[in-house]
């Protein structure tokens, strides 16, 4: 027992980790693999259709499983979830009677980590990224929370096109960020312009920064919701959430994200 609460804890810090922001990944050959078709108003019909998917959801709740995987090792535990939309999220690492080991919270202006096996409790800003070096994928606890709720983190002002891949007929939506320069991919679903499975995003030296996939969908309240989120890099680091149970809209009370030591 006494060593594996510091397995735990090492295990939930890699996880949370990948909720703040880092910079990794090589240069992706995008002038030799994609082909750019002018085709305006098909790209601004399908990103409409994107932006409009669940814009319903406000808050979620669900519990399920993690993986993770870096540097060749995958680690698999139980955790619980809550978010409330555009920047509060918790997530809870649990041990197998299902209490909690360890809590990551972000109320949108500070990251709290909560280590319930020697009482400390960590706080930053939430522009912070202290914990990059543990786990290499650059991705917010804002977009996990979108992408939780079946939904895209997209950059708020792009210009949008339609490629082709090579070898593939179906179109895919490319966003280009208007400031600060980046790109994302729109990765289309079994029903082309109609449907989404995931998306890539770039930096602006086209560097991979993380790839999401929605591997499984359910309906939940008359919405489509992942059932089945993976996550990963080109550097071979992996996040997957399964989920088991899953609540829509549920009311959540904003302390919920501000973490303090238990009294």
């Amino acid at each position: 027992m006494r060593g594996f609460l510091p397995r735990v804890f090492l295990v939930g810090c890699l996880l949370t980790a990948c909720c703040f922001l880092c910079h990794c990944g090589v240069r992706h050959p995008g002038s030799q693999v994609f082909k750019t078709a002018d085709r305006t108003n098909e790209a601004a019909q399908l990103l409409k259709t994107v932006l409009e998917t669940n814009t319903q959801i406000r808050t979620i709740k669900g519990i399920g499983f993690v993986k993770l995987r870096q540097d060749n090792q995958l680690n698999s535990f139980r955790a619980a979830w809550i978010g409330s939309r555009p920047q509060k999220f918790r997530l809870e690492i649990l041990a197998a009677i299902g209490q909690p080991v360890l809590s990551f919270a972000s109320d949108g202006k500070r990251h709290y980590l909560l280590s319930y096996s020697d009482n400390r409790l960590y706080r930053r800003k939430a522009s912070g990224n202290g914990l990059k070096r543990l786990i290499p994928i650059a991705i917010t606890p804002e977009e996990i929370l979108d992408l939780l709720s079946g939904r895209l983190p997209l950059h708020p002002d792009s210009r949008a096109a339609i490629e082709y891949r090579d070898g593939n007929s179906a179109p895919m939506l490319v966003l280009e960020a208007r400031k600060g320069g980046g790109l994302e991919r729109i990765i289309p679903g079994v029903s082309g312009l109609t449907a989404f499975r995931g998306m890539e995003r770039y930096d602006r030296r086209g560097r991979l920064k993380f790839k999401a996939v929605f591997e499984k969908m359910r309906e939940i309240g008359g919405r489509q919701i992942p059932e089945v989120l993976t996550i990963t890099n080109d550097k071979g680091a992996m996040i997957q959430i399964t989920v088991q149970r899953c609540w829509v809209n549920p009311v959540v009370s904003d302390d919920r994200f501000i973490l303090k030591l238990p009294s």
